[in-house]
């Protein structure tokens, strides 16, 4: 009844009977679990603070590893983290998520799909704000999805993009002296040696861009 309200964005509703359910189960039933993620995603949809999100979440990760709704609860609680700027635990979060995924024959389209909204929506927002490097780190989470298949047309073109990005922020990186500057043999040798890092790095980038 709890999951029906919720579908219906009666969230109220749900949020009070999946607070009834809890009451009447034994609190090691990995059922609490199910309850948990629902409320973790109640959370996350009515709050711009998803704090509370984050910590129902980890209760159902922290306390019922092996319940059928952890993975969809790692998920959650990896885009709350996200949605906190901890995305360092947000992509290994995920990418536990995602080869969880990958050990099973037949994998969960439903989760793949969920998995796949939640890193392209924060490489989306790491790229819109410039944080190239973070974005390629969502885009990579993805990309190991998907080996050793052919990768889906608009992973390609957004890696692509990302990498051109990064070669072109790497070249306005190369160092130069200013013109008033008296650098010394030590000071030329350094910034010839980080220019040259620079284009090669540059150069990785272009080359994964094509």
């Amino acid at each position: 009844l709890a999951k029906a309200y919720q579908q219906s964005d009666e969230y109220e509703d749900a949020r009070i009977q999946y607070m009834h359910a809890q009451q009447l189960l034994d609190p090691v039933d990995k059922l609490n679990a199910d309850i948990f993620l629902g409320l973790g995603q109640l959370a996350l949809a009515q709050s711009d603070e998803p704090q509370e999100a984050l910590d129902l979440f980890s209760q159902a990760t922290r306390n019922f590893p092996g319940a059928r709704s952890y993975l969809e609860a790692l998920l959650g609680k990896a885009d709350s983290e996200a949605k906190l700027g901890l995305h360092g635990e947000a992509i290994k979060h995920l990418g536990q998520a995602r080869d969880k995924l990958l050990q099973n024959v037949n994998i969960d389209v439903l989760l793949q799909g969920q998995l796949y909204e939640i890193a392209f929506s924060y490489y989306s927002f790491s790229a819109d704000r410039g944080d190239y490097k973070l974005a390629l780190d969502y885009l990579m989470l993805l990309k190991v999805m998907y080996a050793p298949h052919e990768l889906p047309l608009d992973l390609l073109i957004n890696l692509a993009v990302v990498h051109t990005r990064l070669a072109e922020q790497r070249m306005t990186e190369v160092p130069h002296f200013e013109s008033a500057d008296e650098p010394t043999a030590v000071d030329a040798k350094l910034s010839r040696q980080r220019r040259g890092e620079t284009y090669q790095d540059a150069a990785v980038h272009y080359k994964k861009a094509g």
